[in-house]
């Protein structure tokens, strides 16, 4: 058995039903795929052409849009990530895109810098459509997930609107890799048409994953894990690259005051020791935890760049 369809315009036709199998799935599998999710195809394509247009330019004229001190977290990156545990850097170009950064924040004073392309007008535009198009799939897909965590299908709504979420236009090379790893926020959508995505399920099985045409991948994160006691638990995945290969991701959070501790039916459950995998924060006397989703991101991004 392969990673599960779901056609979203099945949600409104039996909700309960709908938000079992949806949760079920990533339980078992971390990964769903989704048609009728509401993205339209020519927002992709456009994207897809940008993505392709900037990383076809010459290598010293993308670099000119990397953020010093702050690359690998926005603007174009290169080669730069090791993932957590890991002592090999992964192979692949990347540009990090953000939005909604208050004027406080440390990036706010890169965005036009490294966001605005001189030698593609059309990037920025293309990519930020996009953006505002997973932003909300995101607020529909967290419907049945809400409610198969026990609560009221619109209780994320105002949990996103402040959010730090990015973007991700990946580019692969030949041989291009990314180590198996675990995705540290909440949510995270992937466009991913080509051979070269590797996810292990539950049970220890991995699958080679390629979605079909009109479909999304979406998988659950860390944070998503701690939601819900690992009931929801990120599964791992790596990329092998083939051919050279193209792919979009959206790496979802929530806004960075929220706070990440149990929620709904998973509340009272309370891991031992032997069962608390090491992101979770520590635990208080009781055995309880609660962090912000800004500290936790703080926490999991400094083993990934020091």
């Amino acid at each position: 058995m392969g990673i599960p369809l779901f056609d979203f315009n099945d949600y409104d036709k039996d909700k309960e039903g709908f938000a079992k199998a949806f949760g079920e799935a990533f339980r078992q599998f971390g990964f769903v795929r989704l048609i009728n999710h509401g993205i339209p195809e020519a927002v992709l394509e456009d994207a897809d052409k940008a993505s392709r247009g900037f990383y076809s330019l010459p290598l010293d004229v993308k670099e000119q849009y990397e953020a010093g001190e702050w690359k690998g977290l926005i603007g174009y990156s290169r080669n730069a990530e090791i993932a957590r545990g890991k002592t090999e850097v992964d192979k692949k170009e990347e540009f990090s895109i953000r939005a909604r950064l208050g004027d406080d924040h440390p990036f706010a004073s890169k965005l036009d810098s490294v966001l605005n392309i001189k030698e593609y007008p059309d990037y920025y535009p293309a990519m930020m459509t996009l953006f505002k198009n997973f932003e909300e799939a995101t607020l529909r897909v967290m419907r049945p997930i809400s409610l198969y965590m026990g609560m009221d299908e619109h209780w994320f709504d105002d949990k996103f609107d402040k959010s730090h979420s990015m973007m991700r236009p990946i580019y692969y090379p030949n041989g291009g890799t990314a180590a198996n790893h675990l995705d540290l926020n909440f949510l995270t959508w992937l466009r991913a048409e080509k051979p070269g995505l590797f996810v292990t399920d539950r049970s220890g099985v991995e699958h080679e994953v390629v979605a079909g045409e009109g479909e999304l991948l979406l998988n659950g994160g860390m944070q998503l894990g701690l939601l819900t006691n690992e009931d929801l638990k990120p599964s791992w995945h790596r990329v092998d690259a083939p051919d050279p290969r193209y792919t979009i991701v959206f790496f979802v959070h929530p806004n960075p005051d929220f706070k990440l501790k149990p929620l709904g039916r998973f509340e009272n459950i309370v891991l031992g020791a032997d069962e608390t995998p090491d992101y979770f924060p520590a635990a208080n006397e009781n055995g309880k935890f609660e962090i912000s989703v800004a500290d936790f991101v703080q926490q999991e991004i400094s083993k990934i760049f020091g």
